[in-house]
C-alpha cells in the first residue's frame, strides 16, 4: 500500500504536517488485501481521515450500518455513480454522534443520499468532489445527519 500527502509519496515513518490529510492509494493492492487493515502512521495535526480506523473497500452502492461506526469506507470504482444511502432510524438503529468517513479513491463518482424520512445537511452538496476526496457523516438527531468534507453539488463526470 502506498501513502500519499497530496500527490507526494511518504515513507512509513513520515510525520504529516498540520493542515494536510493522508489518503491511502489502494490501487496497488491485491483484491482484498486492504480490507480490515489498519493504518498506523504517526501524524501531527492531521485533518480528514482518522488513522487507526478500519478500511472497508466498496465498488457497489452501499447502505451504511451501525457496524461502520468510525470506519473509513473507500469507493474504488472507475466510472459511473455509486450511492451511499443513509438509512432511517427505524430501519437501522444508529446512535447519536455516530460518524463515518467516506473516501473516493478513483474516478467514479460517489453520491450520499438520504432514505425516506432522513435529513442530511451539507453546505456544499452531496457528491464527493474528486478523486481522493473525503467526507464525514455525523448523526446529530434521530433521523438527521451532517455531511462535511470535500463535496460538490454535482458529479464530476
Amino acid at each position: 500500500m502506498s501513502i500519499r500527502l497530496s500527490n507526494l509519496p511518504l515513507a512509513a515513518d513520515s510525520v504529516v504536517p498540520s493542515g494536510f490529510f493522508v489518503v491511502a492509494d489502494l490501487t496497488d493492492l491485491a483484491s482484498t488485501e486492504g480490507i480490515g487493515r489498519t493504518l498506523n502512521i504517526p501524524v501531527s495535526g492531521i485533518y480528514g481521515i482518522s488513522i487507526g480506523k478500519n478500511i472497508n473497500l466498496k465498488t457497489l452502492d452501499y447502505t451504511i450500518s451501525k457496524h461502520d461506526y468510525k470506519n473509513n469506507i473507500i469507493f474504488n470504482h472507475t466510472n459511473g455513480i455509486k450511492t451511499v444511502t443513509v438509512p432511517k432510524n427505524s430501519r437501522e438503529r444508529i446512535n447519536l454522534g455516530y460518524n463515518i468517513n467516506l473516501i473516493r479513491n478513483n474516478d467514479g463518482d460517489v453520491q450520499i443520499v438520504p432514505d425516506t424520512e432522513v435529513n442530511i445537511y451539507s453546505e456544499f452538496g452531496f457528491y464527493l468532489k474528486t478523486k481522493y476526496s473525503i467526507a464525514t457523516l455525523t448523526k446529530i438527531e434521530h433521523n438527521s445527519w451532517i455531511l462535511t468534507g470535500n463535496l460538490s453539488n454535482m458529479p464530476s463526470s
